[in-house]
């Protein structure tokens, strides 16, 4: 049985279409496993990159250094990278900790997963790749233990013949020419840019950055609906936190300061344009514990307001750093 929503992949890495069906096939009975899957899946591809570009890898090469070389020499596009780091951290949680993960934030993973999939056979595969429209597994879809060791077993032992094919890709990017390698780079950085992420991928991935800046945060866990208040000498961006009227994305609080408001927005939204909710949110802070509420500056009762799509990477949160390192 090959993948629900991946097995485009299968004629050309047949190893990324069993890799991928095992993610599927574990999301609601070991949400855990899934998202151990799909790192996996993400590193397979990452690795047929770097044979597809000749970079060699000398000794042991891990996925962030390698997700660090393809982004400096601008071979993967930065939208596309965001999702590559987001599942790798993912993944490394879910390895480390046999209890961590939910099934929504495994579906979510292995969305952002076939987004990587198409980009992938976009750009290596077939320049007219038409992408199928993506299906959310069905619940009531029920593996055996027998079956799912199958599954396991058959993706293991196409990843134990991964170097020889690797190698065997290399080889044959020695008559590519150079136009066709600027092409393909070409594509990659347009179908990057054009990526188009749900709200749900987008907070995962504002999550991810939030966490970079110095804060802790998980929207699927650090909620004020599940308990989450500030605590002293803790940097917390509280999801969902009530105001007088209807729900912050992200309250950020240092110690028991709230000092921020973040909205969160799906890739497509014009971001300057929900500045001005935020902007409106800021007006509706009510106090509901021991939280410090500042001083209204005019109307509003936080210093820092804030919209993103998660995108740029990086230079959107230096405000966040610099707010972290310094109150």
């Amino acid at each position: 049985m090959a993948s629900q929503n991946f097995n485009f992949l299968a004629e050309k890495w047949e190893v990324l279409d069993k890799v991928a069906e095992a993610a599927e096939r574990n999301v609601y009975q070991d949400p855990n496993t899934a998202i151990m899957k799909i790192r996996t899946f993400a590193e397979t591809i990452a690795k047929y990159i770097t044979a597809f570009e000749q970079i060699q890898e000398v000794g042991v090469v891990n996925q962030n250094e390698r997700l660090r070389k393809l982004k400096n020499e601008q071979i993967v596009p930065f939208e596309m990278i965001n999702l590559f780091h987001t599942i790798r951290s993912k993944g490394n949680s879910a390895a480390h900790n046999p209890d961590y993960g939910t099934e929504r934030e495994a579906l979510t993973l292995l969305q952002m997963s076939f987004r990587i999939a198409v980009w992938f056979m976009e750009v290596y595969g077939d320049y007219s790749f038409k992408a199928p429209t993506y299906t959310e597994p069905a619940q009531d879809t029920v593996i055996t233990e027998t079956e799912l060791e199958q599954i396991t077993q058959s993706y293991e032992d196409k990843l134990s013949q991964m170097e020889r094919e690797l190698e065997i890709v290399r080889a044959a990017q020695v008559e590519i020419s150079s136009t066709d390698k600027d092409r393909r780079r070409r594509v990659g950085q347009r179908t990057g840019s054009n990526l188009q992420l749900t709200e749900r991928e987008t907070r995962v991935l504002i999550d991810e950055q939030l966490r970079d800046a110095g804060w802790e945060a998980d929207t699927e866990q650090l909620r004020y609906a599940y308990g989450a208040r500030p605590e002293k000498g803790k940097n917390r961006a509280i999801a969902e936190w009530p105001l007088k009227k209807g729900y912050a994305d992200y309250a950020l609080f240092i110690g028991l300061k709230l000092v921020g408001l973040v909205e969160a927005k799906k890739m497509s939204k014009d971001i300057p344009s929900d500045i001005e909710q935020a902007k409106q949110y800021a007006r509706l802070v009510v106090r509901h514990g021991d939280e410090q509420v500042m001083e209204p500056w005019g109307d509003y009762f936080v210093p820092f307001l804030f919209a993103t799509n998660g995108r740029p990477y990086l230079k959107q949160l230096e405000g966040l750093k610099f707010m972290t390192n310094t109150c």
